[in-house]
């Protein structure tokens, strides 16, 4: 067996891509034959990664496709595992790139399904794609729900995390440090978290990621932007928070929330993507919309001790039943092996 892997890599760092780095990681270690064809964004994009450029995007799906051409004709592929984002350009630009390969085809959808697939437009490019490939792959059951609208061959299959890194977390007295890690951006709530701190001033408010967007802090003696760090140095901040805040406007399987989880930190999240799935209201509180006052609610409904241990074990305990690699991975292997002499 051997496995094509589209998906970008580092830079920039990104969901999918730290993704991609865990999951060729896992594949070196245990000598499963891969290659990869890197789909990071080039060209002027890659300094301004909120704005599109044309040119260079149809110059990045030719250059994707040709690379794909060339390692299907070297290589004895059993399936090509491919990487989406899901935005209706990013479908017009997949379903360009395997179109014609002749190959069986994982479509991963590192999205949420229903908040990109809306449109007539988005509707028609996914079931053209959905056509075109063996299999599909979400991260959550709204994603999934989604997919069985156009395709009977499609699998929920959660994000994954190589370890639990706190087995007893221990809870302060008193919630007097929250976190935000990821790239600062407003469809992220970054708006609505800073709106809170402003609100909230017992609690520090502490902001972790590149700011792409060159979104303005205030100064305020609770509001502290730390810039990019390294991911050991962001994972022991984490670690040393009393909570973990997401309320993002949409998400696919975010993994800020299951690096939280897996040091036993509760999180303040909405109920996008499959972060219902991963909190359950049991390791922290699911909010319905990004919203400052939702924010607020929810560190005054998690202030005492009892129920924060509580939301820590929770956490702790789903991460070892549910997310860890070896589990994880198994289940994609088992699709990959099914296309075996077919």
């Amino acid at each position: 067996m051997e496995v094509l892997i589209v998906s970008p890599l580092p830079p920039p760092i990104g969901g999918i891509a730290s993704w991609t780095v865990d999951f060729v990681n896992y594949f070196d270690e245990n000598n499963i034959k891969y290659q990869l064809v890197n789909t990071a964004i080039t060209g002027r994009r890659a300094k301004n990664i909120s704005k599109r450029f044309v040119l260079d995007e149809i110059s990045r799906a030719y250059r994707i496709k040709k690379e794909i051409k060339r390692e299907l004709k070297k290589k004895s592929i059993t399936a090509i595992h491919y990487c989406a984002s899901c935005s209706t350009v990013s479908l017009v630009r997949d379903y360009l790139i395997l179109k014609g390969l002749g190959v069986n085809v994982v479509y991963h959808c590192h999205c949420n399904l229903d908040y990109f697939i809306k449109s007539k437009l988005s509707e028609k490019l996914f079931k053209m794609i959905c056509k075109t490939v063996s299999y599909v792959i979400t991260m959550n059951t709204p994603s999934l729900r989604v997919a069985k609208a156009f395709t009977d061959k499609c699998e929920y299959i959660p994000n994954f995390i190589s370890r639990v890194y706190e087995e007893e977390k221990q809870i302060s007295e008193a919630i007097k440090r929250v976190v935000y890690v990821g790239r600062i951006d407003q469809k992220k709530g970054v708006s609505e978290i800073i709106e809170a701190s402003q609100k909230k001033r017992d609690v520090n408010f502490y902001f972790i990621g590149p700011n792409d967007e060159n979104i303005v802090f205030p100064e305020q003696e609770n509001l502290f932007y730390l810039g990019k760090k390294d991911h050991s140095e962001a994972m022991n901040f984490i670690k040393n928070s009393d909570a973990l805040l997401l309320p993002s406007y949409s998400e696919g399987f975010p993994l800020t929330v299951l690096e939280a989880m897996s040091c036993g930190v509760p999180v303040i999240a909405t109920a996008v993507g499959s972060i219902p799935d991963m909190l359950e209201n049991k390791g922290g509180i699911v909010i319905d919309s990004p919203s400052s006052d939702l924010i607020i609610d929810a560190l005054n409904n998690m202030a005492d001790k009892a129920i924060r241990e509580s939301m820590s074990r929770y956490n702790i305990n789903k991460v070892k039943q549910s997310y860890l690699t070896e589990n994880v991975i198994k289940k994609f292997i088992d699709i990959y092996e099914s296309f075996e002499g077919k």
